[in-house]
């Protein structure tokens, strides 16, 4: 297992689904698959797209809170990344997620978004 894990941010994954490209890629390379959720349980729109298109058995999958996930998502990934795991986290439309992907790299980190789709829209 490697020193520090990778941090792959899965942008957009309702909108195209996730075979091809980047996103799969990581997906299928990841150790642990991260989500956000608003109480424990909650349904992921985001997880479920990612589940129709690959399969995830054999992967840890990790429920982040929406409280405030810049600051407690990070965390929570810092010590997954410390582990040694690559995680990839599932980011909802319309969080911040360069500033969850900022905050990772910050704390000394590789973090890397990839986006289902093609290219974000303005």
């Amino acid at each position: 297992m490697k020193a520090k894990g990778t941090l792959y941010g899965i942008a957009r994954p309702g909108r195209a689904g996730v075979s091809g490209g980047h996103a799969e890629e990581f997906i299928r390379g990841s150790d642990a698959i991260a989500y956000f959720v608003a109480v424990p349980g909650e349904r992921c729109e985001g997880l479920d797209e990612v589940r129709r298109g690959l399969d995830l058995r054999g992967k840890r999958l990790v429920e982040l809170f929406r409280g405030d996930p810049s600051r407690d998502a990070a965390h929570a990934l810092a010590r997954m990344l410390d582990a040694g795991s690559d995680v990839a986290v599932i980011m909802p439309d319309g969080w911040d997620w360069p500033d969850l992907c900022g905050r990772v790299s910050r704390m000394g980190y590789e973090a890397v978004v990839a986006y289902c789709g093609g290219p974000r829209a303005a």
